[in-house]
């Protein structure tokens, strides 16, 4: 029988939301376990409550709310069983979360749900949930169980987060918020070790001056089309993300960002296209091999030509 734990946000020390508007909160009590057409869906505002560290868990009267980066993390895992809808948050990219399943532990357990309410509208979310947050540096839950860490481990014991990090690439200048100090060469070697893989010189100097982090420039058109960088991973993340979600299906590919849908930028570590970037559309996920690339878009050449082309997104 899988093990679950009951949702809480740790108000304590990570900032909390408020509704702006009275009916905003009433009509999102109304949300659980049924689904929004996503064309009328109206974004609520949300305020600043109580302040304190920002969370991926955010506590809001009557709501479940993660941020952008939990929803990426999070989606394959809880896929079907939520629905995300977008919210006018004070800062960053966050989503209303309506838990889809009522049930019983006993019958999610059999269900294999990752995610449910109670009958006394208690959200409930599986150790496997909770091991996935901890592992990716997921902050905000209130952990009062103990639990066993997944097997991949982190390059860094702990992140450190500067508040922003400045970016020079030729004349355009990107900050980059929520960053980590750079990687050392250590911790690099690490990395390669970890993923089997050696790393491209230009995502080993992206690292060494950052790990990770919010770009202020999120747009990059490839033949008029555009893509948008939500963030850019540090050490944890792509290790995690290339262990969990692409390994098997694009072994020879390692994701360092995602746009706010959760699709993947990847570079790519084949001798007949090496350090080029690609982007992967999770929606249109299949399971062709990966040698043959069906979803994959070239978007640059190489890293350094990604971040060359980024531009403010409008």
């Amino acid at each position: 029988m899988m093990k679950y734990y009951e949702y809480l946000p740790n108000s304590d020390q990570y900032e909390s939301f408020e509704y702006v508007a009275e009916g905003d909160r009433y009509k999102a009590s109304l949300l659980s376990i049924q689904r929004v057409k996503a064309k009328g869906w109206q974004p609520p505002r949300l305020k600043i409550g109580c302040k304190g560290e920002r969370a991926d868990f955010v506590y809001a009267p009557t709501s479940v709310v993660f941020s952008g980066r939990a929803v990426m993390v999070l989606q394959t895992l809880l896929r079907n069983q939520v629905q995300f809808l977008p919210v006018r948050a004070p800062h960053g990219s966050y989503y209303l979360v309506t838990v889809l399943s009522k049930s019983t532990k006993k019958q999610a357990s059999k269900r294999g749900l990752h995610i449910f309410q109670n009958s006394d509208g208690d959200n409930f979310v599986s150790k496997q949930f909770v091991d996935v947050a901890v592992a990716t540096g997921l902050e905000g839950l209130y952990l009062e169980h103990k639990h066993e860490h997944r097997r991949v481990q982190p390059i860094r014991a702990s992140k450190p987060r500067k508040r922003c990090i400045v970016l020079l690439r030729g004349e355009i200048e990107i900050r980059m918020s929520g960053a980590g100090p750079g990687a050392t060469r250590a911790e690099l070697s690490l990395l390669e070790k970890r993923l089997n893989l050696r790393l491209p010189e230009a995502l080993v100097t992206f690292l060494q001056e950052c790990d990770g982090g919010f770009p202020s420039h999120t747009l990059i058109k490839k033949n008029k089309t555009p893509y948008y960088v939500e963030w850019f991973f540090c050490m944890n993340d792509i290790l995690w993300h290339f262990t969990n979600v692409t390994q098997n299906l694009l072994s020879r590919l390692i994701p360092f960002a995602t746009d706010p849908g959760g699709s993947l930028f990847l570079v790519s570590c084949d001798k007949l296209d090496s350090d080029a970037i690609y982007y992967w559309d999770h929606e249109r996920e299949t399971l062709y091999p990966s040698r043959q690339r069906p979803l994959l878009q070239k978007v640059a050449g190489n890293m350094e030509e990604f971040l060359k082309s980024l531009q403010r997104g409008k």
